[in-house]
C-alpha cells in the first residue's frame, strides 16, 4: 500500500473514532431534578436534588437545594450542614445536626424520598 492510502485509511479512523465519543457521551442520561418533602419542627422541608445513576447504576447526587420556612435561625444552618454532608457521602444516611432534631429528621425524609424517585 502506498502512504496516501495509508494516510487515507487513518484519517477515517480517526474520524469514525472522534464520531463514535460524541455519540456516546450524547447518549448518556442528562441529570434530572427529583423532590421529596419531610415534616419539619412548624413546617414542610422540601429538598430538591439534581442528580442521576452512574454506568455501575448507582445515585450520583450533584445537587442539593433545601426549602424551607420554619425557624430560619436554627434550620438555614443545619440545613448547610446537611446538604454538605450529603454531598461527602452520595446518601440520604447522613447525621442529625445536634439543636435542630426535627429539621434534620424532616431534611432526611425528603431527601430519602427524592433519591428514592431517581429513575
Amino acid at each position: 500500500m502506498d502512504k496516501n492510502k495509508i494516510r487515507k485509511a487513518l484519517v477515517s479512523l480517526f474520524i469514525l473514532v472522534g464520531l463514535g465519543g460524541i455519540y456516546y457521551e450524547n447518549s448518556k442520561p442528562a441529570p434530572v431534578v427529583y423532590e421529596g418533602t419531610g415534616e419539619g419542627y412548624n413546617d414542610k422541608i422540601t429538598v430538591k436534588i439534581t442528580a442521576k445513576r452512574n454506568s455501575k447504576n448507582e445515585v450520583r447526587i450533584l445537587k442539593v437545594e433545601a426549602i424551607n420556612e420554619d425557624t430560619p435561625a436554627i434550620a438555614g444552618p443545619a440545613l448547610e450542614k446537611l446538604i454538605s454532608q450529603t454531598l461527602a457521602k452520595q446518601s440520604y444516611e447522613v447525621d442529625a445536626v445536634s439543636g435542630a432534631t426535627y429539621t434534620s429528621e424532616g431534611y432526611k425524609e425528603g431527601l430519602k424520598k427524592a433519591v428514592e424517585s431517581v429513575k
